[in-house]
């Protein structure tokens, strides 16, 4: 039987689908009648930044929910931030865009922005910060100077730290204030990283954008489940970052009948891609939430070659430090959790991953 906590996190997750399914909302009936569970879930989409989808989870599935009038306000508050803060953003695409259509070129849409284009009913329910295009690493220099002869403003303190990076330093709108991300690759990855798709195989299968149409596209779907699942097991850390396995769920619910599994397996034929192909999916599997087939999982978990107890140690922590429920481990902090996170998700011996960590984490202190 799920502890408490396990009850929370699954309520809290289920506001990741946009329908979710009849069977998991009617298992859901109980929870959304106890205040505890509703006050906690609400704690959690605080903590992750996602108090606009669980608001808007509560008031179109449990409408009844006991929830106290602070955090009802509280959670409407921040879903009224975020629907002004789209205005600024979209308002800072569109001049983006429109620089670059000026000068003949259409950037690949990225994370935030792309996944309101395309899987999100209402801007809000996606929370972002900042705006990230992908160009051609040849186009780099006169889009930034197209950026910067619109107004666009660099921070000259931050040039050296984006040397060799995978985007350009970041260009702040003159308005908003909003930062613009031009990257010329998908992100950066460790040296000799397997299966990655090639810069060519990214540009061949975009689409057009419904939202910006003529002036942006978007990732293929398969690209786009390949490069969130990379971005959860790669990104900067683990902490507080519940909204890349929200996007995976939006993805494979918006695109899952027309989602190329094939072509999935065949980049996880590399062994680190399949490692990050298969933690994620199988976890939303686990979870009860939209994922890859079963089959395609188990194949994928198979070529991750990631042993059971690897995978108990990076689903402990998903729940623990990327979600919040159960709470971290009290004398496992988070810089650690995320050194645990990378060695895990390493290829070598244990005992090699083991001596790893003990020295990172003794270098650290």
């Amino acid at each position: 039987m799920p502890g408490r906590d396990d009850e929370v996190r699954r309520f809290f997750l289920l506001a990741a689908p946009r329908y979710p399914s009849p069977d998991a909302l009617e298992r859901a009936r109980p929870l959304g009648a106890d205040p505890e569970i509703i006050e906690r879930g609400a704690a959690l989409s605080k903590r992750v930044g996602q108090e606009p989808l669980y608001a808007h989870f509560l008031r179109q599935r449990f409408p009844e929910a006991p929830i106290s009038d602070a955090t009802r306000l509280e959670l409407f508050a921040q879903s009224r931030l975020h629907s002004f803060h789209w205005l600024e953003i979209e308002e800072t695409a569109r001049a983006a865009l429109e620089a670059l259509r000026e000068i003949g070129i259409r950037p690949i849409l990225l994370k935030g922005i792309s996944h309101v284009d395309d899987c999100y009913e209402k801007p809000e329910h996606r929370p972002m910060r900042d705006i990230d295009f992908l160009i051609r690493e040849s186009d780099l220099e006169v889009c930034k100077r197209a950026l910067e002869q619109k107004g666009f403003v660099r921070d000259e303190k931050s040039q050296e730290t984006y040397e060799g990076h995978h985007h350009l330093p970041p260009l702040f709108h003159p308005g908003t204030g909003i930062c613009v991300e031009v990257h010329h690759h998908l992100m950066r990855l460790p040296d000799g990283f397997e299966g990655f798709p090639p810069l060519d195989v990214i540009w061949s299968g975009a689409r057009q954008s419904r939202l910006f149409q003529g002036s942006a596209l978007l990732l293929d779907p398969v690209i786009q489940v390949i490069n969130v699942c990379i971005h959860i097991t790669h990104g900067d850390s683990i902490g507080r970052r519940a909204q890349n396995l929200i996007d995976l769920v939006r993805i494979v619910e918006t695109h899952g009948a027309a989602i190329d599994w094939d072509r999935i397996l065949d980049h996880a034929r590399g062994r680190d891609t399949a490692r990050s192909l298969a933690l994620p999916l199988v976890y939303l599997l686990g979870e009860g939430l939209p994922s890859a087939p079963a089959e395609v999982a188990r194949r994928l978990q198979a070529l991750s070659g990631l042993k059971f107890w690897e995978m108990r140690l990076l689903t402990a922590l998903v729940n623990r430090y990327r979600i919040g429920s159960p709470a971290p481990w009290r004398l496992v902090s988070g810089r650690v959790s995320n050194i645990l996170w990378r060695q895990a998700l390493r290829r070598g011996s244990p005992v090699s991953r083991a001596i790893a960590v003990a020295r990172e984490t003794l270098a650290r202190r």
